[in-house]
């Protein structure tokens, strides 16, 4: 722009008039003939009194124009000549869709201006719904560029719309230059987000803190790696933010570059060992692990720079390496019936099995998830049990527990049910739980757990110390519950589904902003009554499909009412202005709106609705205001049932003040104010105590609520403070500053004792740490009961008294000997700390007690710390067990080895009562160790004295012995029967000395398979075989000897009866076999209580031996005698059974 100026001899004068020149390229102006542009020209000149000048060029075809005249006259003409010589233009730009109203002004008095003054036609597209998830726009309150390009920040600014300003270049650029300048005095502040990939998101943060330096004013957020977040939120001065925003995006396409995926194939049973925020947090790199579910799939990828990987894999081996593991797959259970095994984990999952193992051996059992167990596909159940490597023993018991578990519960005790539909299952109500309850019967909702499947799994539970019950119990108890079950399944008869197709974008508005759409379609109906799955089909996932099921007619109303709602979202303009007012309650507004229009705010993002409040002044100019809602139908109606529940449930809504002596607030509030939190759920009301430093009466509480939950809590408070007030009692006493430390306790573990055990509290005032050390003591306070009160002061006194008498005593003892005041697992220094009055409960009490060196150290210092009468009697019997330790003598015994047990005795308690009544140690060789030498340790005249006593407990007490041969021992034993009479009928019992357990086997061994000829025939109820000389030779097994013990003339008895049977027993020649189709049969050749068969024993001397229906052979009865014996039995035989 240029200005004339003119000169005179005096003063300066400037010209009122300007000149101003400007061109129009050839492609923009006007085809009009030579005579039109004049008849222009003449216009403008006439129209606007400025002179023009216009030049062509020959050369480019631009016109030249010269504008002379007033400011403003040269801008109209201007105007004028662009407007008539120009072609018209359309210049297109981008604008943020929440500012669309800002720019158009309420009633369009931002736009109507830009309008007139330019003279150019506007359109602004209609705003529409943006997808969830979006962008969001900052807020407004500082300058900025008017010539901000939006179309390249659509991230910056959120769902952008598009304007359209029609008419001459330089208006349409003049009007869009006005437009800018709305938009950017609305965006002084931005918050922006950007993208971050899943790969580079866990090292973004690093990246950022290390290379950038952020202004204090900006907020940054930026997401951890294991976040669901995956954007970083940048919020601030807009040019801070844009600026921070171009040096983060340049960071992220250079972190791009370095990071690295590395894959390795690892055992599957050692991913959970991995680490993953602890390899994370040492060397940087990120590890993903694959599927749990899929065995198959070990690769796990290790993600980052590649300097690191390698320390992250050599860690992540050291990790795993601390672990130990076991594989468990209970399919192999039951005959390999793969889904009962999935039952049973689903059963053992869902009633908290494997938690209660893993809390009990303290390790980690993972089983599969519900979904793996519902796959049919899946054909293995892994359980797996973890622990670190020293847990061996711990995971082998685990894991025989869950074996236990497996075996116990077979296929009887639980039932599947398929027959109901899965919709239904939210429908199992109080009753249906009570008869599950009462039947000890457990409800797995599968399906719901597993999210796929229609299985509803019935178990049957097994209590601890309780006999298994029968198969007809089990399957009456499922019965029962099955029975309760048919209501749902009349209700599954009214269940319909309907999938209809819909398009994956259109489904976003079914869902509306925040699901609002949905959730409004829901609430039309009764809870879990209809279901409405998007992108899902009758089959499962499914882009393109919309699954409604429920209840006769719903499914139908609910299609109808989406495909309303896309209808109206696609005809936006059109539904989104459907429109009503509400009137509401003028003196509730503020609470609608909320602090800085928080609550209004979330009523409009929860419905997706615009709400317009009528200005207003004061409450008192009306009862009522006006509130517009507009948006889509649907979404306004409940709006407005919203915003009348709101109405009616503050209207009822009371404040009350109560006045509470401010010393009674904090033990009123309770620990983390968990008593106003239970008031305040209890009755749905807000209790407000004045906190420190408040202006507010320090006395002063408030509550508000619904009435009745306010008289409430005014009630309880009061009863609360006449119990405060009852319990107010307080107490100052002094601690020595040096007690002090145990008086709190470690982490104050005392402190809290004494108060949890008295119900006192303490308060230990503000510290003046030169005033305490200087008087030495420090002033408690103590509130609670008088009985309380004198309690708690009681057990500090009690502690000062224990720090007041405190003494260390260090001891000089060779560190052989320290073993020996340890004891076998501190035994003897347990009884040495009770010996002096120490406790048996605080196990670390005795490590300051008595503080021994750790095995193989150089250092001879025992070193004994505590009360002083504790510490003296510890220090006393040390040095009395050392001394008599020198005068100690060894003496060894020699004693059969069949004896070794009556000196070690059940769990070792002979051998532990000897070692404590004699003061002596006792060793003895283990079992498998020939050695019958018993090694006795101790003072001479303790030695002495215990092997008295030893000769005593392993004195022979058998009266008479006899050698069995080992071939007729079994039947003579008759499997143990012939013992069992020989006490009941002589009071005489048999011990077998170092042939005991050999003894046992041949009393119990089950007889050898029988030849293929004793079974009969398929058309045979009973066949009889005899075998001669069938007895098997045991020459090579040294006779058995029976030793006798009772009364001199029973035992005499005994020893005749038994040396009679072994002479017949050893003249056995033959074997008979006793067949029978029908073990069951055997009880009546057995007779009442054994009496029969006891008889026929007596009667022919045959050793007979009835099978027990556990053996593997129990259709045979074995018999062996003479030949005349078994004729006689054969005749019994078959004479019981017909």
């Amino acid at each position: 722009m240029k200005k004339n100026v003119q000169s005179a001899p005096a003063v300066v004068i400037r010209s009122a008039k300007i000149q101003e020149t400007f061109d129009i390229d050839a492609e923009q102006q006007l085809n009009a003939p030579k005579g039109e542009l004049f008849k222009i020209l003449s216009q403008a000149k006439t129209q606007y009194n400025v002179n023009i000048e216009s030049i062509l060029s020959s050369k480019t075809n631009r016109r030249t124009f010269l504008v002379i005249g007033k400011t403003e006259d040269v801008h109209l003409a201007k105007r004028f000549l662009l407007k008539k010589l120009t072609k018209p233009v359309n210049l297109e730009f981008s604008i943020p869709s929440k500012l669309r109203s800002a720019v158009i002004g309420h009633g369009g008095k931002n736009l109507k201006p830009i309008i007139d003054s330019t003279e150019v036609k506007i359109d602004i597209e209609k705003d529409v719904p943006s997808k969830e998830g979006t962008p969001i726009i900052a807020n407004s309150h500082a300058n900025t560029n008017a010539n901000a390009n939006y179309e390249e920040n659509d991230d910056i600014y959120g769902h952008l719309i598009n304007v359209v300003v029609k008419g001459d270049l330089e208006s349409c650029k003049e009007a869009k230059k006005l437009i800018l300048e709305i938009i950017n005095e609305h965006t002084k502040t931005l918050s922006v987000r950007i993208p971050v990939s899943e790969i580079l998101k866990p090292f973004i943060k690093t990246e950022i803190e290390s290379n950038l330096s952020i202004p204090s004013d900006l907020e940054i957020t930026i997401p951890n790696y294991d976040d669901k977040n995956s954007n970083i939120l940048i919020s601030g001065a807009r040019e801070d933010v844009l600026k921070i925003r171009d040096q983060i995006k340049l960071l992220i396409t250079s972190l791009e570059k370095t990071i690295k995926i590395e894959e390795r194939k690892v055992p599957k049973a050692t991913h959970k060992f991995l680490d993953v925020d602890l390899i994370f947090n040492k060397t940087g790199v990120l590890v993903k692990l694959p599927n749990a579910d899929d065995p198959a799939d070990t690769v796990v990828q290790f993600i980052g720079k590649p300097q690191n990987i390698g320390d992250a894999i050599t860690f992540g081996k050291e990790l795993t390496s601390k672990f130990a593991s076991s594989v468990l797959n209970i399919a192999a259970a039951h005959g390999k019936n793969i889904e009962h095994a999935k039952i049973l984990a689903a059963y053992f999952k869902y009633n908290g099995f494997f938690d209660e193992l893993s809390s009990t051996y303290n390790i980690t059992i993972s089983s599969p998830s519900y979904s793996a167990l519902a796959n049919k596909n899946v054909q293995e159940v892994l359980v797996e049990f973890s622990g670190s490597t020293d847990q061996n023993e711990a995971i082998k018991a685990a894991k025989k527990a869950v074996i236990d578990k497996v075996n116990q519960t077979t296929p009887t005790l639980v039932r599947t049910i398929s027959d109901i539909d899965p919709f239904v299952f939210n429908l199992i109500d109080s009753e249906i739980e009570d008869v599950a309850s009462k039947a000890n019967v457990t409800i797995i909702p599968l399906k719901k757990l597993a999210n796929a499947g229609n299985s509803l799994i019935l178990a049957a539970n097994q209590n601890e110390g309780e006999f298994l019950p029968s198969a007809e119990e089990v399957a009456s108890r499922l019965d029962e519950v099955d029975a309760a079950l048919n209501k749902l399944r009349k209700l599954s008869e009214s269940v319909t589904f309907k999938v209809i197709k819909i398009s994956a974008k259109d489904q976003e508005l079914v869902s509306g902003p925040g699901t609002s759409t949905l959730r409004t379609i829901l609430s039309h109906y009764p809870k879990n009554t209809v279901e409405i799955v998007l992108h899902h089909d009758s089959e499962g996932p499914s882009e393109d499909a919309i699954l409604i099921r429920g209840f006769g007619n719903n499914v139908g109303e609910v299609i109808k009412e989406i495909q309303k709602v896309i209808d109206d979202v696609k005809n936006y303009e059109i539904a989104s202005k459907y429109q009503i007012t509400v009137q509401y309650p003028t003196h509730l507004l503020s609470r609608l709106i909320g602090q800085k229009g928080e609550t209004i705010n979330e009523i409009r993002d929860e419905f997706g609705v615009k709400i317009d409040i009528e200005d207003h002044k004061s409450e008192s100019d009306s009862e009522f205001t006006a509130i517009k809602l507009t948006g889509l139908q649907v979404n306004v109606d409940e709006c407005s049932k919203k915003l009348e529940a709101l109405s009616k449930k503050w209207a009822d809504e009371k404040t009350i003040k109560m006045h509470i002596d401010h010393k009674f607030h904090r033990r009123m509030i309770g620990p983390s104010g968990v008593y106003v939190k239970r008031l305040e759920e209890k009755y749905n009301a807000q209790v407000r105590f004045p906190f420190d430093g408040s202006k507010a009466n320090k006395d002063e509480v408030i509550i508000r609520g619904p009435s009745r939950g306010v008289n409430k809590v005014e009630e309880e408070l009061k009863e609360l403070l006449a119990y405060e007030i009852e319990n107010g009692h307080r107490l100052n006493i002094q601690i020595p500053i040096k007690a002090l430390p145990r008086v709190i306790g470690k982490n104050g573990e005392n402190v809290k004792d004494i108060s949890a055990t008295t119900g006192v509290e303490m308060d230990f005032g503000q510290k003046d740490v030169e005033k305490e050390n200087k008087l030495g003591y420090v002033d408690v306070e103590l509130l609670g009961t008088r009985a309380g009160v004198s309690q708690a002061k009681a057990k500090i006194n009690e502690i000062i008294s224990e720090v007041e008498n405190h003494v260390t005593v260090k001891l000089q003892v060779d560190p052989k000997y320290h073993r020996i005041i340890i004891g076998p697992n501190g035994s003897t220094m347990r009884d040495i700390i009770m010996k002096a009055g120490g406790s048996d409960i605080d196990k670390s009490e005795w490590r300051r007690l008595l503080r021994i060196p750790s095995q193989g150290s150089d250092s001879d210092e025992i070193v004994c710390s505590g009360d002083k009468r504790i510490v003296n009697s510890i220090v006393e019997q040390v040095k009395q067990l050392v001394q008599n330790r020198k005068d100690y003598i060894t003496e060894d015994l020699e004693l059969a080895k069949e004896k070794h047990g009556l000196l070690i005795g059940p769990l070792g308690s002979i051998r532990k009562s000897l070692q404590s009544e004699f003061n002596i140690t006792v060793e003895i060789p283990r079992s498998e160790s020939p050695s019958t030498t018993i090694t006795l340790t101790g003072l001479k005249q303790d030695v002495d004295k215990a092997k008295a006593k030893i000769e005593e407990l392993t004195k022979d007490d058998w009266l008479a012995e006899i050698l069995v041969p080992a071939s007729v021992h079994s039947a003579i034993a008759e499997r143990g029967a012939f013992f069992r009479r020989l006490r009941n009928d002589l009071n005489v019992s048999v011990e077998h000395g170092p042939s005991a357990k050999i003894a046992s086997a041949l009393s119990n061994s089950v007889i050898s398979k029988p030849p293929d000829e004793v079974y009969g025939g398929e058309d045979e109820k009973a066949k009889w075989t005899v075998i001669e000389d069938a007895q098997e030779s045991l020459t090579e097994t040294a006779p058995i000897p029976w030793r006798l013990k009772g009364e001199e003339k029973d035992v005499a008895k005994a020893k005749a009866l038994i040396e009679k049977l072994v002479e017949k027993a050893s003249n056995f020649n033959s074997t008979g076999y006793f067949y029978s189709s029908s073990p069951q049969v055997f009880s009546k050749i057995v007779g009442p209580q054994g009496r029969r068969i006891q008889q026929l024993r007596e009667k022919t001397g045959c050793l007979i031996i009835i099978p027990r229906m556990s053996d593997k052979i129990n259709n045979v009865i074995y018999v062996k005698g003479d030949k005349e014996g078994l004729e006689k039995c054969k005749n019994s035989f078959l004479s019981s059974i017909n």
